[in-house]
């Protein structure tokens, strides 16, 4: 009902305030999207401008259980692996998931490096990474975001890049340096579509 709800309601009034671009780029297997995080709201708003085009409904994992309607995937900050292992159980079974390598929404006009979850899907799986650019106001509690969605009239713009595919690999091999480097590649990929460089190494 929520998909159904978003589909032939909520969209209506979306696509007048988003604009989608590179859906080209969707494939019909399971995929993980890996998004920068302007605001608390994106994770709706990108799963209801993304329903039609998709041929698989998309879980995005977030902090919170704001979302949980909409089949989102909660983060455990104790058991970190369980978020993990919910996220692949999505993909084995056929879905995608979304996720922030970010982790919280980032208001600065630069990228955070990116957290190693988005790696460990990507490895575990062999399955491709659609890099999406997110730009648009921000608004990191659900009030700022809210205002700022309704008051400002420039609309958000969501870019999906082309997939990026990394082998499988066991997780026995995972290094700490693999887990990273391939990190850094997915955020290499998002930050020209986001329009936000990556940190520079003295930040990191």
């Amino acid at each position: 009902m929520p998909y159904k709800l978003l589909q032939h309601n909520i969209i209506l009034f979306l696509r007048a305030q988003v604009r989608l671009h590179g859906t080209e780029h969707l494939v019909a297997e399971p995929f993980i999207l890996a998004a920068n995080h302007q605001s608390w709201i994106d994770s709706a708003l990108i799963i209801a401008s993304l329903n039609r085009f998709l041929h698989h409904r998309l879980h995005f994992i977030a902090a919170s259980r704001k979302y949980s309607f909409l089949g989102t995937i909660p983060i455990d900050s104790v058991h970190k692996e369980w978020t993990i292992q919910r996220a692949l159980n999505v993909l084995q079974g056929g879905e995608a998931v979304g996720i922030f390598p970010e982790g919280n929404s980032n208001e600065t006009s630069t990228l955070r490096r990116g957290k190693t979850g988005v790696a460990r899907l990507a490895l575990a799986t062999g399955l491709p990474v659609l890099p999406l650019g997110v730009k648009g106001p921000t608004g990191t509690t659900f009030w700022q975001a809210t205002w700022n969605f309704f008051t400002h009239y420039r609309p958000w713009s969501f870019t999906l890049g082309a997939p990026l595919q990394f082998e499988k690999v066991p997780e026995d091999q995972w290094t700490k340096d693999l887990l990273q480097s391939t990190t850094d590649q997915i955020m290499a990929a998002i930050a020209p579509l986001s329009g936000k460089p990556t940190a520079p190494p003295s930040t990191l």
